[in-house]
């Protein structure tokens, strides 16, 4: 089966077990043959155990309830991976749909942007970051027309609004560092190994918005939108903690809980008159 097909095997079974219906192995495998997604007993579980073994998403079956779901306790965070997968399928989708032609080009608009500059270091990276390798990183900053060139011990990954960065430390500076890949000029992995000093992505990003750290402790961030505007934080919430507190037709009021950083207030001044900070006072 193709690559194409995986993952899209992978992401209808993750996607259907997780509303916790404790769907049948029957009605899995006929969701999967619905989809043109030749799906056999064999294959079925062939997917439960890649899903398993190669991301630590344990989907298993309950007796009691006679269908599976997602056992979160011996669970890695799915989410990440989910989101992989849609990407990725994504981007499958814009493949087959440019394959007929040019004349496809029409009716696509592509963001004029720079944000996929630097995508290709992406491999490199996360093959420094798995194996603790050392990287030399040639790089120029916004604000700084000559290119520095220095050794970088890089320890994570990070997506934010389009735009990648490689988040890890430099030995002869204090502190984490974050450098985007679009300002990256050439890498070179390096023989040298370093001892990781950051913990996993969700315990150093987790309670942040965007990549800069802050140093505040975590808040509860109340604010309040106009019910326009709230149609799309309700639809694609500012942080993973979001909680809808008021939701009619005056306002649409969310608490989250995060350490307060740039990132943040940039993310609240975007949204101009349509929303009003209510906790705390200090933001």
């Amino acid at each position: 089966m193709s690559q194409q097909a995986t993952i899209k095997r992978y992401l209808l079974l993750i996607e259907k077990v997780k509303k916790g219906n404790y769907p049948s192995k029957q009605e899995l495998i006929d969701l999967l043959n619905d989809q043109g997604l030749k799906c056999s007993e064999r294959t079925f579980q062939r997917s439960l155990e890649s899903i398993r073994n190669e991301f630590g998403v344990e989907i298993e079956y309950n007796t009691i309830r006679r269908g599976y779901f997602i056992n979160d306790d011996i669970s890695v965070d799915y989410e990440p991976f989910i989101r992989f997968l849609d990407i990725a399928q994504s981007a499958n989708t814009l493949i087959e749909t440019l394959s007929d032609g040019r004349e496809a080009l029409k009716y696509i608009h592509f963001d004029t942007s720079a944000n996929m500059m630097g995508i290709h270091y992406l491999q490199p990276l996360l093959r420094a970051v798995k194996d603790n390798l050392q990287v030399r990183i040639s790089y120029s900053h916004f604000e700084e027309k000559d290119e520095k060139t220095f050794v970088l011990n890089p320890e994570l990954l990070k997506e934010y609004m389009n735009r990648w960065y490689v988040t890890g430390h430099v030995d002869y500076t204090d502190g984490v560092r974050i450098y985007a890949l679009d300002r990256i000029k050439n890498i070179e992995l390096l023989p040298e190994t370093f001892e990781r000093k950051m913990g996993s992505a969700e315990d150093v990003f987790g309670d942040i918005i965007g990549v800069n750290f802050s140093g505040e402790e975590v808040k509860r961030i109340v604010l309040s939108f106009t019910p326009w505007q709230g149609n799309y934080i309700r639809t694609l919430p500012m942080h993973p903690s979001q909680e809808v507190l008021i939701d009619n037709d005056e306002e649409f009021r969310i608490a989250i809980r995060v350490k307060p950083n740039f990132e943040l207030w940039q993310r609240i001044q975007m949204y101009g008159d349509q929303v009003k900070v209510l906790e705390p006072a200090d933001l």
